[in-house]
Parts: C-alpha cells; sequence; structure tokens
C-alpha cells in the first residue's frame, strides 16, 4: 500500500501522520524509512501476500478440524485428516475454477459452435447458469466436508 502512496515528501500526510504518532523519532528517519519500504514494496507485498495465504489455510484447516472434531467424534490420524482436507479443497478450488471457465468461455462456444449465433442470449444466459451452478457446487462441498 505504501509503495502506490505518492512521492514521500515532508509535507505529504502519511509522513506528517508519523512524525505525529512517533514524535521522538527525527523527520529525516521517517523519511529515510518510508522511501526504503517504498524501495522494497514488491518483495514486502509478495512477503505479506505468502503469509496472509499460509495463515489463512492454517485458520481453514483449524476451522474445519473443530466442526469435524463435532460432528464426528472418532477421528483418523492427523496427517491423513488433514490430506483429506486439503484434497478436498484442491478439488473443490479446482471444479468452481473449471466451472467458471467453462462458463466465461461456454457462451462464445455455443455460438461459434452449436448455431445460437441467432440467439446470443440464450448462449449467455446458458453460460451463466453453468458458472452459477459450480459456484453452488463448491459452496455445498465447502460447507459439507
Amino acid at each position: 500500500m505504501l509503495g502506490a502512496v505518492g512521492q514521500a515528501s515532508a509535507g505529504s500526510f502519511f509522513v506528517r501522520e508519523l512524525h505525529r504518532t512517533f514524535p521522538s523519532t527525527s523527520l529525516d528517519s521517517i523519511l529515510r524509512a518510508v522511501r526504503a519500504i517504498r524501495e522494497n514494496a514488491t518483495a514486502l507485498g509478495i512477503v505479506g501476500g505468502a503469509f496472509l495465504l499460509w495463515s489463512s489455510l492454517v485458520a481453514l484447516l483449524r476451522a474445519r478440524e473443530r466442526v469435524q472434531h463435532r460432528l464426528w467424534p472418532p477421528q483418523p490420524p492427523v496427517l491423513a485428516r488433514e490430506g483429506t482436507c486439503v484434497a478436498d479443497d484442491i478439488g473443490s478450488l479446482t471444479f468452481l475454477f473449471s466451472a467458471l471457465v467453462a462458463g466465461s468461455v461456454g457462451g462464445e462456444f455455443l455460438k461459434r459452435y452449436t448455431g445460437m449465433a441467432d440467439n446470443p442470449v440464450i448462449a449467455y444466459a446458458l453460460s451463466v447458469l453453468v458458472s452459477v451452478f459450480g459456484v453452488f457446487v463448491f459452496l455445498a462441498s465447502a460447507t459439507s466436508s
């Protein structure tokens, strides 16, 4: 976010607020820190995104483990349980991606190869229905497992 902000100067809002928050820190130190962060914004964004992905997957696995523990008390070994959860997630996401691709490309496919060029509304409606069906199947599988 900081990398997208305009040039860091002593008069910018962000630098003024940082100086107000940390009054004992000199303005030059704040400007140097802001410029260093802006120079490394891509690397920090990648690291932050990876950490966000990892922490959300851990939270998802823990939540699913709690739900499964309440629904089915006798549990298989931890690695088998987590492996099943990850396989379910990958399968569900793959199905969702496939359904959305089929929905987005399917309308054009129907218009070109099935003679629905005369009525593009039907082709568009069918592609939307395929996408919506994929989303519903994904949500049903995500809430049931």
